[in-house]
């Protein structure tokens, strides 16, 4: 990755379904003919008709396949920012990978774990990212911020 200049852009809040497009122009018009490529990380919930690896992939058309990576099956389809990213990639000729990893939800909240960044992780390396992640800073964030307890299965009436 050294020499390689990677910008890193994060969303605190959820973006409406009709401001994405806004805000993917916005943000990659500020670096017209500069990317070489964009990676999303994105997510999909479980599904009965999806089947390990965890990870899937859906690229742009002009991105080269990677092999390692298994494409996001036909008919399932993206959302939102990501949808808008891919689009705004394909309309300007951008290799773009779209990374899912299969993630669970309980009460409608993301739940990201370990395992959620070993899925991240290899596909980031099949692209030829190598990064490392430290599980105990992992730990301490997802025990102080927004993480659903140990009980959270439990009813009360």
């Amino acid at each position: 990755m050294s020499g390689q200049p990677i910008i890193f852009i994060s969303f605190s809040k959820v973006i409406d379904a009709e401001d994405t497009v806004q805000y993917t122009r916005s943000i990659l018009n500020q670096f017209k003919n500069k990317i070489s490529k964009i990676i999303v990380l994105d997510s999909f919930a479980s599904e009965n008709d999806l089947t390990p690896p965890t990870i899937r992939v859906l690229q742009s058309s002009s991105s080269p396949v990677i092999k390692g990576l298994t494409l996001y099956e036909i008919p399932h389809m993206i959302t939102g920012l990501p949808a808008a990213i891919v689009n705004y990639c394909e309309v300007h000729s951008i290799p773009c990978f779209d990374l899912l990893t299969l993630q669970e939800y309980v009460y409608g909240k993301l739940l990201v774990t370990e395992d959620t960044l070993i899925a991240y992780n290899q596909g980031l390396s099949q692209l030829g990212l190598n990064l490392q992640f430290d599980s105990q800073l992992l730990q301490q964030v997802l025990n102080h911020h927004g993480r659903i307890n140990d009980n959270h299965h439990r009813l009360y009436i």
